[in-house]
């Protein structure tokens, strides 16, 4: 009797299972639903038809496999065959349960849709494995693998949606002892996507390389979150290198994203110093500050700690403290300094310094030990008088006392040999603070030279004799370096090289000429004579500095820089054409010029020249001297056109940078200058010029010959070199030459010549009827660029001109891709629109006031970019006048550098190659007819992340 009841229950509860289930998901449904309550009587009714007794604890329970099967296909309201599977055949049937059959039923059919068509289908199956992997337990082995296998699948989706959901699963599967795989989840292109794999992502050793990457993530949202979680939540921050720790902190710190660098902050005064129990001595030992001294990370990264923690410090520097000097206790109270002095708390600075002649000995009594050091604490005392002589640039000097200690503690320690670069630059900044005026800082440095020199027994008498001008006939710019092994000649090196530096040094700090510069011209002349390299170089740099002072002599030695640039090796070359450069911002293009040999050839050279970096440095400096109206060329902005997008210089991400600064704002600085890009892209053949004499539309024919060459070498691509797409370059000469960005626009539309695009628009058409059937790409591009320009307000002339082009070339010479035709149909019925509202406004205005002649009542039929009202009076189809571009949708390269641009959008990509967003197009027609096909609707084609 005891048996039959509880079967006759399992029975009925089968049986009622197709009105049971049903009801349980309708009510939990409903608002304000308690759903735990819902999810025991489902586990009451699963147990109830999967065990033929209740289950008693410690002992095997009886599965009754039928009823089980059959609660699974209520439950899953699968009505097919495939569910029709043989359960008791199953291996190790003993060693499951009810709950991991359930699961492997339940994900195994969960997995079907995961390749289902419908967009629906795929989201909801990826978003109830996400939900469900977390509490599921320990999953079967074959399960596992079949779930990663899809989720990797489906992280390709194309839908956004799908892949966030699908990697938010996979990061709830990650295991410690499998490899990440680095082409999938961090490097997806949506930005979604990596932000859900950074909060879920675990932080292991095998996973912090790829999240390290996230720091240069295109999107900031991403790079803040970076930071702000799984960084900040990290146990232990020496989990990270040194090396890969301090460009964590630079990037972060320099972020253009003021919330990525408070972020940044955050994470380092709240999270990274707990780890020392917000010591800070402990915490600058931990992240050893002298290895991140470089660039200035390791200072930059204790202010922007010491400020966010400032109101909670109470820091004091005693007696003892100065006594004991570490490397960090040095680092910190310098650091301390200058944050309070650049906070400008002027009372709490003078508490922590100690007197300058107080001072003065503690800088003594460390430089004592660092002579006396062995090479384990050599680098430690050294550091230590780095710091101290830092410190001393917030002194006040009014003390002559301490003022007259200072100076010679300092001129003992500048005399000692091999002394680094930055502490010779430290000691020359103090010691121009000690002195009276710059006339006696020049000649406290010149007795110190001479000093050096006379240690150095350096023959005076030469240095005499040598003339004020290196003769060029006495120049040598190849390397022959000595074979001396002579200490003594060392010794003069080292000396004469120590004398320039101290030199350069001293210049840097100098605003005007001064008589005991003749002195530092001589020593810099003797240094030419000699045979090394180096000595060259830093000679040539500080001739550089004097020149700069002295106009006579800056003029007198133009042609040794420009022998230099034009013989010199890669080093000089790039010494001598920044002091070139220098010269002509200071004393003007055309007074530098004057003593050169044929100028514009000389930038053509080194724009053309084998190193990245003379021509780096030479279109930084084009660029300036041709911003600043200095300088007018037109064969050179023709080559900096072309030298932007040439596939040779994808890679040179400086040269990206800066063109990608130059040409938005050069271009819409001024209507001249638009004009000028639209003209001088490229340079006229010479049996072209009687067509601009005949017709001045050819005058603007060069933007698209520019393009056409570029496209030529885009063809002409070896495998394994990069190009911008023609298209894109397309869309920037558009960008730069739309009227509507240049600055007069906002004051005064008269001011802009309006039609600068439309002259661009006639040559396009002439290209056009010129083209053979196998210049596929170019008419591609031609006709993908006509739409992007803006010819609403053209004069009458230049559109009669277009449309009647336009018409000769559709019935001689059709273009019959399908795309093209489309787009080029598209402009000209836009045009032959204008045309006719053009011509009912002339009426109207001939009809209003008919003394008025007719070149008076032809204006311009667009309205301005900022209007939303249309430009037609009676016309056939709508005619919206289109929106300009806007400054932030600028198709400029983006940018690594931390400045932002006026008139392009701040880079979000590691990447330097120049990149865009479309351009609108400016005459989009309703008609169906012109209209692209639609995408294929199969929702399941994966997602290319190549990109």
């Amino acid at each position: 009797m005891s048996t039959t009841a509880p079967t006759t229950t399992r029975s009925q509860t089968i049986a009622r299972l197709s009105t049971t289930i049903p009801q349980i998901f309708n009510e939990a449904q409903k608002p304000d639903t308690v759903l735990v309550r819902f999810s025991v009587s489902l586990r009451k009714i699963q147990e109830v038809c999967s065990l033929n007794t209740p289950a008693v604890p410690g002992e095997p329970q009886d599965f009754d496999y039928v009823g089980e099967e059959a609660f699974h296909k209520e439950f899953i309201r699968n009505g097919t065959d495939d569910m029709d599977e043989d359960m008791t055949g199953d291996q190790d049937l003993d060693s499951e349960t009810i709950s991991s059959r359930f699961v492997r039923v339940l994900m195994e059919h969960i997995l079907r849709g995961l390749t289902a068509k419908a967009l629906a289908v795929r989201l909801r199956c990826c978003q109830i494995i996400a939900l469900s992997v977390s509490c599921l337990g320990e999953l079967d082995e074959d399960l596992y693998q079949n779930l990663k296998t899809a989720l990797f699948q489906r992280i390709k989706d194309k839908e956004a949606a799908v892949r966030i959901q699908a990697v938010t699963a996979l990061s709830r599967l990650q295991s410690a002892d499998e490899e990440p795989d680095e082409v999938d989840g961090l490097t997806i292109g949506q930005n979604e996507v990596r932000r859900v794999v950074l909060m879920n992502l675990e932080v292991t050793q095998q996973t912090l390389p790829y999240l390290i990457e996230r720091a240069r993530d295109v999107d900031a949202i991403n790079r803040r979150l970076l930071y702000s979680r799984p960084l900040a939540e990290i146990p232990d921050f020496r989990m990270i290198s040194s090396e890969d720790r301090y460009r964590l902190i630079k990037w972060g710190l320099s972020d253009r994203d003021a919330k990525v660098r408070a972020a940044t902050g955050k994470m380092i005064a709240d999270h990274w110093i707990k780890q020392a129990d917000h010591n800070l001595l402990e915490f600058l030992e931990r992240m050893d500050v002298m290895e991140g001294m470089e660039g200035g990370i390791s200072e930059k990264m204790l202010a922007s700690l010491l400020e966010l923690r400032m109101s909670s410090m109470s820091i004091k520097f005693d007696a003892q403290f100065w006594d004991n000097l570490s490397p960090e206790s040095a680092f910190l109270a310098r650091v301390y300094t200058n944050v309070l002095h650049s906070n400008k708390m002027e009372e709490e600075l003078d508490d922590v310094l100690p007197e300058v002649t107080r001072h003065a000995f503690y800088i003594q009594h460390y430089n004592n030990l660092w002579q006396q050091a062995s090479k384990d604490n050599e680098s430690d005392y050294e550091f230590i008088v780095a710091q101290l002589l830092g410190i001393g640039k917030r002194l006040d000097y009014a003390d002559e006392v301490g003022r007259r200690k200072m100076y010679s503690v300092l001129r003992d320690i500048i005399l000692v040999p091999d002394l680094p670069d930055d502490h010779v630059g430290s000691l020359v900044d103090l010691m121009s603070l000690t002195a009276m005026d710059e006339c006696d800082f020049t000649r406290i440095m010149i007795d110190v030279i001479s000093d050096i020199q006379e240690h150095a027994d350096i023959d005076e008498a030469e240095v005499e004799s040598s003339s004020k001008r290196v003769k060029l006939d006495d120049f040598a710019v190849k390397e022959d370096p000595t074979t001396e092994t002579d200490p003594k000649i060392l010794q003069m090196m080292l000396a004469k090289l120590k004398c320039l530096n101290i030199c350069k040094f001293m210049l840097e700090r100098c605003e005007q000429a001064s008589r005991f510069n003749n002195h530092s011209t001589l020593l810099i002349a003797y240094t030419y004579n000699g045979k090394e390299v180096v000595l060259r170089e830093e000679g040539l740099h500080c001739l550089g500095l004097v020149c700069h002072l002295d106009k006579d002599l800056a003029l007198h030695n133009i042609t040794l820089f420009e022998h230099c640039v034009r013989n010199g090796h890669e080093e000089l070359k790039k010494k001598a054409l920044m002091i070139l450069f220098d010269l002509m911002m200071k004393f003007g293009y055309p007074t530098v010029s004057e003593k050169m040999n044929n100028t514009p050839k000389l930038f053509e050279y080194c724009l053309d020249n084998e190193s990245l970096e003379v021509q780096y440095i030479a279109s930084e400096g084009l660029a300036k001297l041709i911003l600043s109206r200095s300088y007018k060329d037109e064969e050179t902005l023709r080559l900096l056109v072309l030298l932007y997008f040439f596939p040779t210089m994808v890679d040179n991400s400086k040269l990206q940078q800066c063109l990608a600064y130059f040409f938005p704002a050069y271009c819409h600085s001024s209507s001249d200058n638009q004009q000028a890009v639209a003209k001088v892209t490229m340079q006229v053949p010479e049996e072209l010029w009687f067509c601009i004499i005949l017709h001045p539309f050819y005058y603007y024919q060069i933007a698209i010959m520019t393009l056409e060459q570029l496209i030529t070498t885009y063809l002409d691509l070896e495998d394994g070199e990069k190009m911008v797409a023609p298209t894109t370059i397309a869309e920037m000469l558009t960008h730069w030459t739309d009227p509507r960005l240049v600055a007069e626009y906002r004051r005064s539309r008269d001011e802009v010549d309006m039609g600068v695009q439309g002259k661009m628009a006639v040559q396009i058409i002439d290209v056009l009827d010129g083209l053979s059937a196998h210049d596929i790409l170019l008419r591609k591009v031609l006709c993908h660029m006509l739409p992007k320009l803006y010819l609403d307000d053209i004069d009458q002339e230049t559109l009669t001109t277009i449309i009647n082009r336009a018409k000769t070339l559709d019935d001689e010479r059709p273009i019959f891709e399908a795309a093209s035709r489309n787009q080029f149909n598209r402009v000209i019925r836009h045009l032959e629109t204008l045309q006719v509202a053009t011509g009912i406004r002339e009426m109207d205005t001939v009809d209003n006031n008919p003394t008025s002649t007719r070149e008076s009542s032809v204006s311009t039929a667009a309205t301005a970019p900022s209007a939303n009202n249309t430009n037609v009076v009676a016309i056939e189809e709508p005619l919206t006048s289109p929106q300009p571009p806007s400054q932030s949708s600028s198709p400029e390269p983006a940018t690594t550098s931390p400045e932002p641009t006026p008139t392009s959008p701040e880079p979000e990509s590691s990447s330097m190659q120049p990149t865009t967003t479309a351009a609108p197009d400016n005459h989009k027609d309703s008609d169906s007819s012109e209209t692209s096909s639609d995408d294929d609707d199969d929702d399941i084609d994966e997602y290319d992340s190549s990109s």
